[in-house]
């Protein structure tokens, strides 16, 4: 299949599981909205009201330590919940693909294991993927603050700003091998219940392309661009709606004034954010899931059916590659 006729079919699958999925995804939807409207309150408004009458270097250090103060708050709930919502919803596609929706469900201490993995995982990949960027942020503060003060001379400063533009260079292969890593890796891990020594190797044997089985990589940019249409599309109407239906005046009116009113309004501000988060992330990985099926199928010239009489229960030792 294309990368559009799986991201078709995901949207398909996704429409006839959505009770389960959206039932079962609302706690760890909850934290990564959280995570991102903390990002959003507290971050986004110090880019631009970072010390005005301070150096730029002050301004931009001043940046950076919101960030860094903002990530330690926000990182632990956007990973957990980001781990719950995905490693539930690749269990629920494979079930409705091999049509085991009868199967038991894992045990606590399955499930315990399961989401320790996912969240190594998870922080791997955005490290890999998001460290290069980051990196370049600090070596960019770093240079103003030398250029300015005139410290540690010129040479200095022209080797910071070369490591500045070699680490957003070095971000842009980054990010995309993160997310062809991740696009993989995940279902593989829920799916086949490896250890994680084993799935570096199971995603290299699937990354391997032939006439038959392009790289990945291309669809895995074009499931991003499409999350993103699909995101902004659903953030932005959500915004629209509200401020349509004047909700934030309808429900204010309701409670009177004080710190209820503050909280409706809080309430009615986080429902954009919400809804996006809790129907773009179990579509993600809705689409991760048939395209490792798919990659299954290219790759290993696998019979789904076959791999339906093959899928493990909990007590049984994990798959290895």
């Amino acid at each position: 299949m294309s990368g559009g006729e799986i991201i078709d079919l995901a949207i398909q699958v996704y429409r006839s599981i959505a009770k389960q999925v959206l039932q079962s995804s609302v706690v760890g939807v909850v934290l990564i909205a959280s995570a991102l409207l903390f990002l959003q309150i507290f971050f986004l408004p110090s880019i631009f009201n970072a010390g005005a009458d301070g150096s730029s270097g002050e301004q931009f250090g001043e940046v950076i330590i919101n960030l860094i103060i903002a990530l330690i708050i926000s990182a632990p709930l956007l990973l957990i919940g980001g781990a719950q919502v995905l490693s539930q919803t690749i269990e629920l596609v494979s079930s409705h693909v091999h049509d085991k929706t009868d199967q038991p469900p894992l045990t606590h201490k399955a499930k315990s294991d399961r989401l320790g993995a996912m969240l190594q995982l998870m922080f791997g990949g955005l490290l890999v993927g998001l460290g290069p960027l980051f990196f370049g942020f600090l070596a960019l503060g770093a240079t103003m603050i030398v250029s300015e003060r005139s410290v540690l001379g010129d040479g200095f400063a022209t080797f910071l700003s070369i490591a500045v533009v070699l680490a957003f260079l070095i971000s842009l292969l980054s990010v995309p091998a993160a997310v062809n890593y991740l696009t993989l890796a995940m279902p593989a891990l829920v799916v086949e219940r490896l250890d994680k020594k084993s799935i570096w190797k199971r995603v290299k044997a699937l990354q391997r392309s032939s006439r038959h089985a392009p790289h990945p990589l291309g669809f895995s940019i074009i499931l991003t661009f499409m999350m993103l249409f699909i995101g902004s599309s659903v953030f932005f109407g959500s915004m629209i709606a509200v401020e349509a239906l004047s909700l934030t005046t309808v429900l204010g009116n309701l409670v009177g004034v004080g710190w209820k009113r503050e909280l409706v309004e809080g309430i009615v501000s986080f429902i954009p954010l919400f809804l996006t988060v809790w129907l773009l992330t179990p579509l993600w990985a809705t689409a991760s899931t048939l395209h490792y099926f798919d990659r299954l199928v290219r790759v290993e010239a696998y019979d789904i059916h076959l791999l339906a009489n093959e899928i493990k229960t909990p007590d049984t030792p994990p798959r290895r590659a």
